[in-house]
């Protein structure tokens, strides 16, 4: 029986029922997860309405197809981006990467606390957010420990932490704490986000009078600083909506093949946050889309009262999805504006997602071909050291390979502390890669690219020299406001690419690529570092429990972060524990 056949023959036995169908290929392999209020009936009009090229794609590559009913279609809409979020079939992925938005959370506890993070869970504390990057966020908690203090250390101590003589604790750590005063700080932080800060800022404007007056000059300071804070994030918001509502915009632009679409983030009638989406256009139709796009993007991010879409899009599975929100197809007044805002948002994604492709990496490599007068670049490997401190000296290595970035290929260098230059490190790190791909017998790359000027590439000269070795070398130099300015060849001479090409700027990128990468690791052992100082003065954590703890929370604020059940897994000892938790929470980092 012929493959149609069998198919025909699966399709006309289905149930008239809801529930979700899957979709197998030649490999078994499951590449489109369905809902449908009749399984029979949706599935039919795949074999008998193909109506776009891309559903028959994907009848084309169906060997097979199997089921799941469900009570309702509510069900079976949850059943699907369950199965969706499992198995990632190719028809249905998205947002490989979604974003994890920061938050501020106060926690639901006796004693509340300030939390700072990137998923959200409504039911584990009162959230605020999502903020654009977590900088500005960890700034404002910064903020709001020191205005609107909550209990910051571990509690129950026994005597005033630390935090309680700086003013950024409730005195949790000592007294029994009134559920009155929390309440009271938690309306302030409402209020703090709603921009109505006039009473803090007064009450702040008269310490700073009275420890001016008493001559307190660095206490006042460090008032007016907080102020200053302030200000700055109230100039940031403006209020777009005065019942300070929370409403998200979500639109979009199909163009080339390609989707993108944006959601625009209002918590209490501010603008919070953007997030964008830019990718092949892969789905079968804009609600599939839609409803894939938000579940995955609620499902780590804090859901608003009111979603905003296009009339185009079909709500009445969204609405299934998220009863406790409103959605709305707005046509005219404030929200349809903001709605095209979105849109045109959208657009500029798409154009830079274009523009991006244009000077694709791949491009690149031709390109850098011409500047340099080289035969062939299929295969680079850029350099960089970092040796922010004392201790600690550390490189690293990121890999490009047919134009596209070689993860795989990454490596990270812990240099000798002893070697007092950049001269001497990259000597060593340049030593050890090369010498490892010739005893490997591994391909070399077409071109090294060293963060530096002629000490690095000197430095690098001479190591290949050393190990027989013949690899066009370039260096790129950065001036005083540590931008990249020149590129300079083996022989020390500058390759004249203007500033504003294209493959300039490529090499620009790379430079920021393996600076950024090289400090990262370069923090990741001085944080490592303090874990184990800290750890040792612990009783009962010896050498192997201190490497097992570092190898679950690779750095402090992991390990600062982590909840006591977290902590258990790896420290089996009771006693142990509480000394570590106890300590943990009256230490700042």
């Amino acid at each position: 029986m012929k493959k149609n056949e069998i198919l025909l023959e699966q399709v006309k036995n289905l149930p008239n029922v809801s529930g979700c169908y899957l979709y197998q290929d030649k490999n078994k392999q499951l590449i489109y997860v369905g809902k449908a209020k009749s399984l029979k009936k949706r599935v039919t009009s795949y074999f008998t309405k193909v109506s776009n090229f891309k559903t028959m794609q994907l009848v084309n590559d169906i060997v097979s197809l199997d089921f799941i009913t469900t009570n309702n279609e509510k069900e079976a809409l949850i059943l699907e981006q369950t199965l969706i979020k499992k198995y990632h079939p190719k028809y249905n992925i998205l947002l490989a990467d979604d974003k994890r938005y920061p938050y501020i959370q106060v926690t639901k506890e006796k004693d509340p606390q300030y939390h700072y993070l990137r998923r959200a869970n409504k039911d584990q504390g009162n959230y605020y957010g999502p903020f654009p990057d977590g900088t500005g966020a960890r700034e404002i908690l910064k903020l709001l420990e020191r205005i609107i203090p909550l209990r910051k250390c571990a509690g129950n101590l026994g005597k005033p932490c630390l935090y309680y003589h700086l003013g950024q604790c409730s005195g949790a750590c000592f007294k029994a704490v009134p559920w009155s005063y929390y309440q009271n700080q938690i309306n302030k932080i409402n209020q703090f986000f709603k921009g109505n800060v006039a009473v803090i800022k007064q009450q702040l404007q008269n310490s700073m009078s009275i420890s001016s007056d008493n001559q307190q000059y660095e206490a006042a300071n460090r008032i007016k600083i907080l102020l200053e804070k302030i200000d700055l994030f109230l100039s940031q918001q403006v209020v777009e909506f005065q019942d300070f509502g929370d409403r998200d915009f979500i639109n979009y632009l199909t163009e080339d093949n390609l989707i993108s679409i944006v959601t625009l983030f209002y918590r209490n009638g501010k603008l919070q946050a953007k997030d964008e989406y830019v990718g092949k256009n892969n789905f079968l139709d804009i609600e599939d889309f839609v409803r894939n796009y938000c579940t995955q993007l609620y499902n780590k991010n804090t859901l608003p009262k009111e979603i905003y879409l296009p009339n185009e899009v079909e709500i009445s599975d969204l609405k299934l999805l998220f009863p406790t929100v409103k959605f709305f197809h707005p046509v005219k007044g404030k929200k349809e504006n903001i709605l095209n805002i979105a849109k045109t948002n959208a657009v500029y994604a798409w154009k830079n997602y274009l523009d991006k492709a244009k000077t694709s990496e791949v491009n690149m490599m031709k390109v850098l071909t011409q500047w340099l007068k080289l035969p062939v670049i299929n295969h680079l490997e850029v350099f960089d050291v970092s040796n922010l401190y004392k201790n600690a000296s550390v490189g690293a290595m990121i890999v490009y390979k047919d134009g596209k970035p070689s993860f795989n290929d990454y490596r990270r260098f812990l240099l000798n502390p002893k070697l007092n230059d950049d001269y001497h490190r990259f000597e060593e790190m340049i030593y050890r890669r090369y010498y490892n791909l010739l005893v490997n017998k591994l391909p070399l790359p077409d071109l090294i690219i060293v963060d530096g000027g002629k000490p690095q590439i000197q430095a690098t000269l001479n190591q290949l020299q050393l190990l027989n070795l013949k690899i066009p070398v370039i260096g790129l130099a950065k001036n005083k406001k540590h931008q990249t300015d020149r590129v300079i060849n083996s022989k020390f001479q500058v390759v004249h690419i203007p500033k504003n090409d294209i493959c300039f700027l490529f090499l620009a990128n790379l430079q920021d690529q393996i600076h950024n990468y090289a400090i990262k690791y370069h923090k990741l052992k001085r944080s490592q570092s303090m874990i184990n100082s800290f750890l040792a003065t612990i009783p009962g954590i010896g050498p192997k429990l201190q490497k097992e703890i570092l190898a679950k929370f690779p750095t402090f604020s992991d390990l600062q972060g982590a909840t006591y059940d977290e902590l258990k897994v790896v420290i089996k000892s009771t006693v142990v524990l509480k000394k570590l938790w106890l300590e943990l929470h009256s230490f700042e980092l």
